[in-house]
């Protein structure tokens, strides 16, 4: 059987938008040895600045550019590879098109559509990056199969042990306790109420389900 993996809309977004900043820069980058094709403002700007000047603005230009997309196609595939911060992704990504906006993109109109793609797919990642899961509350089951209300993230009892949950970027991290006899503790999903053995579980399952519903 052959699975097709779906591409999340921001990391398509984001690796565009990398990729023809790094190819502007590129092309900045190569403009020094080979030149560049006429333009108005270009040569208003080898006027001004003087040939050397100019030259030194072309290398600037290039390498700022050709880092800068390099940098947003990693943060792109970061998004695909750990959706869980893609909120974290996002916020980089966009402050790197807004230092492209203001650094270098007045003097390349093509370096434009990369900068406006990668808002765009910055935008989707930290809105998406907004989770709804909430493991929230963890649960100790004597070995009579009752169950007892486990403490919220922010609360801990004295001489108790403790057994932590997160669920990454997507939901507040919980906390379990357990007393001193023999039992299980329950992690449960505030989103669907499933019980879970272990905290590992729990992340699989909200991280499998609810962020590929909210995606």
């Amino acid at each position: 059987m052959i699975t097709v993996k779906r591409r999340a809309p921001e990391f398509i977004l984001s690796f565009l938008a990398g990729l023809i900043i790094l190819a502007q820069g590129l092309t900045f980058i190569a403009g020094i040895f080979i030149g560049l094709p006429q333009d108005e403002m270009l040569n208003n700007l080898r006027t001004m600045l003087g040939e050397e000047g100019f030259r030194f603005m072309l290398m600037r230009a290039g390498v700022a550019g050709a880092s800068t997309g390099a940098m947003i196609m990693l943060l792109a595939v970061l998004i695909e590879k750990r959706r869980e911060e893609s909120k974290r992704w996002g916020v980089m990504i966009i402050i790197l098109c807004i230092i492209s906006v203001l650094g270098i993109g007045f003097i390349n109109i093509g370096m434009l559509p990369g900068i406006i793609l990668g808002l765009l797919g910055g935008a989707l990642a930290v809105r998406k990056g907004r989770g709804s899961v909430f493991a929230e509350e963890a649960r100790y089951r004597d070995d009579k199969g009752s169950a007892h209300g486990g403490e919220k993230a922010e609360g801990k009892k004295e001489g108790e042990g403790e057994a932590g949950v997160g669920i990454g970027g997507t939901g507040v991290v919980s906390s379990a306790s357990a007393g001193g006899g023999a039992g299980t503790i329950i992690y449960t999903c505030a989103e669907c109420n499933l019980e879970f053995a272990s905290d590992e579980e729990l992340r699989k399952h909200a991280l499998a389900i609810h962020m590929r519903d909210e995606r």
